[in-house]
């Protein structure tokens, strides 16, 4: 069975759209309740879980694409809703669902009517919200009655099975109202994490990989693709079609410093061979993500300039033959030499024991920018292709067999990997299938690939 491995880009417009609308709806709900009728009641509480449901889902994208912004472009933003979910969740949806589990503590009852006592936990969200509100700084007493709210929700709730709207009791609208406040809350710890990002320091090796990655990207796409591709015909073609000699290269090195603002001139400059050196000069000179983009342009055009310097250097660099729907054709200003490449991943092959241990094969390639095709299926489609590891004794695998483990090890390089955060991550995506042992596994794993990879 083919899965889907891509997920729809995040679109910032639209994100941005529904959080001011999630925000607006669940206070203007918050405030008129009690005038519903139960029909009414269950139809808006519905809508508004639906709503919180896509926003969960969109703000783990956030955080994501958040991971790469070098120019904290987003911080005003989600300070704003930093302060938005806040307010919703201290002050008005915290206190009311506050009254309403009391009334259902103290009378048993709801909407004025008898409610059978039971016990039990929430299923999806709820269960991590004592763990939101007690890591990465987000202490208990700040939020006070939302805290006793939980406390006393997790004491009474069990799993019900929702009805559909009409018929549906009391006790199933109770356990969709908590859906929603458990949605509010993941939002605003969402946001608090987002806004603490801007105090944490990124260590310069981390800095250089994500700089990687965002000049990597650019050249991926399809204006990237363009433009680069135009460039290198243009220099070809006023040097009459004849490759450039290593002065001409040197001396269109120099011109691309004529294509960067001012403000970033200096700095590549400086720094246009420490490219880790560039992103903390980015990070730390409040450049605009404008400026960014110009700096990403130029040095994808000098990564060109490396790279028919490395030709010209080494004529005998056997081309590849070697079947390839994945890989890279050059990374950091050099071609990747394909028969060099299989024969590394050969080295980090003889640890595969397990075909779903070819995950860390893949996060190892992933983290090395070896990868323009992400997705599974063709990363086991040309693993097992007869030019690679198909005519080799290794475990066969599939694209099914990793697609298992997207999510917190595809979105963090290996390098950030770390167990508080992978059993947070695992118990509020429902990841049953992760045990406890996954993460010690793939670590070790990966890290002793890693070792073996020498680079290209």
């Amino acid at each position: 069975m083919k899965t889907q491995e891509t997920d729809a880009p995040l679109n910032y417009a639209v994100y941005d759209r529904q959080l001011e609308i999630f925000l607006l709806l669940v206070e203007e709900f918050t405030k008129g309740w009690q005038d519903y009728g139960a029909l009414e009641l269950s139809m808006d509480i519905h809508s508004l879980c639906r709503k919180g449901a896509r926003l969960f889902y969109m703000a783990d994208q956030d955080w994501v694409e958040q991971q790469k912004d070098l120019t904290m472009e987003r911080f005003q933003k989600n300070a704003h809703y930093l302060d938005g979910f806040e307010r919703l969740v201290s002050d008005l949806l915290g206190p009311a669902m506050l009254r309403i589990s009391k009334e259902m503590r103290e009378g048993n009852k709801l909407e004025g009517k008898k409610l059978p006592y039971y016990t039990g936990n929430m299923t999806d969200v709820l269960p991590q919200l004592e763990g939101m509100l007690t890591s990465d700084g987000m202490e208990p007493q700040n939020y006070g009655s939302l805290y006793e709210a939980v406390t006393q929700v997790q004491g009474m709730m069990q799993k019900v099975k929702p009805k559909t709207y009409p018929g549906e009791t009391s006790v199933e609208r109770f356990w969709n109202l908590c859906r929603l406040l458990a949605y509010s809350c993941y939002l605003n710890y969402h946001f608090q994490r987002c806004v603490e990002r801007k105090s944490h320091t990124i260590s310069e090796e981390e800095l250089e990989h994500l700089f990687g990655e965002i000049i990597q990207a650019y050249a991926n796409s399809e204006e990237g693709e363009k433009i680069l591709r135009t460039y290198k015909t243009r220099l070809l073609f006023e040097n009459d079609g004849c490759p450039l000699s290593l002065e001409q290269i040197h001396a269109e090195e120099k011109n691309l410093v004529r294509e960067l603002p001012e403000s970033l001139q200096y700095c590549f400059m400086t720094y246009y061979r420490k490219p880790g050196k560039m992103a903390y000069e980015i990070v730390h000179g409040q450049h605009s993500s404008e400026e960014l983009q110009a700096l990403t342009v130029v040095v994808a055009k000098s990564n060109v300039l490396q790279c028919m310097k490395y030709e010209l250097e080494h004529p005998a660099q056997v081309k590849d033959e070697l079947f390839n729907e994945v890989f890279q054709d050059q990374v950091n200003g050099k071609p990747v030499d394909l028969f060099e490449l299989r024969t590394q991943i050969e080295q980090m092959v003889k640890l595969v024991e397990r075909k779903n241990q070819w995950f860390c094969v893949w996060c190892v390639l992933k983290y090395h920018r070896l990868l323009k095709n992400m997705q599974f299926e063709a990363f086991s489609r040309q693993m097992m292709h007869p030019d690679w590891f198909g005519k080799a004794h290794v475990p066969t695998f599939t694209g099914d067999n990793l697609s298992d483990y997207k999510g917190y090890f595809t979105d963090n390089y290996f390098k950030v990997w770390n167990k508080k955060s992978y059993d947070y991550y695992r118990s509020s995506h429902d990841k049953k299938k992760w045990s406890n042992a996954l993460f010690s596994t793939f670590y070790t794993l990966t890290t002793r690939m890693n070792d073996a990879f020498e680079g290209l």
